[in-house]
């Protein structure tokens, strides 16, 4: 039912917004990166990154739950396989077939490219 999935969506996000992240103390933030990398499937992952990006700059631990959330969700995806395979330009080529792009799983992509080629895939 996407219905169910949609609306399971729209309130795990909702609580990540407006409780999980607010009012950080050490403890806390243990839990909201628990919260993001094990429901993070449910989430709406552009939101999520937004979110990173403007309130929790100072916390790079969500900054890497968030990282590590998208890589082990992008995994699957055929890109993966050419990118591990170490060719640049084939991972390039491949990158570009996906588009239109959304920007979670590209920074994924961009994430492990960087990994494998360092600055030359910059």
């Amino acid at each position: 039912p996407s219905d169910l999935l949609a609306d399971l969506t729209q309130l795990a996000t909702l609580y990540t917004e407006l409780s999980c992240f607010r009012n950080q103390e050490n403890e806390q933030a243990l839990g909201c990166t628990t919260f993001l990398r094990r429901y993070f499937f449910l989430l709406d992952q552009e939101r999520v990154r937004r979110m990173c990006l403007l309130c929790f700059q100072e916390q790079p631990e969500l900054q890497s739950s968030f990282t590590e959330a998208m890589l082990d969700l992008t995994q699957s995806s055929k890109v993966v396989e050419v990118i591990q395979g170490g060719d640049l330009l084939r991972s390039l080529r491949s990158l570009r077939e996906l588009q239109p792009w959304s920007a979670p799983p590209l920074l994924a992509h961009l994430h492990r490219l960087y990994e494998k080629h360092g600055e030359a895939a910059v």
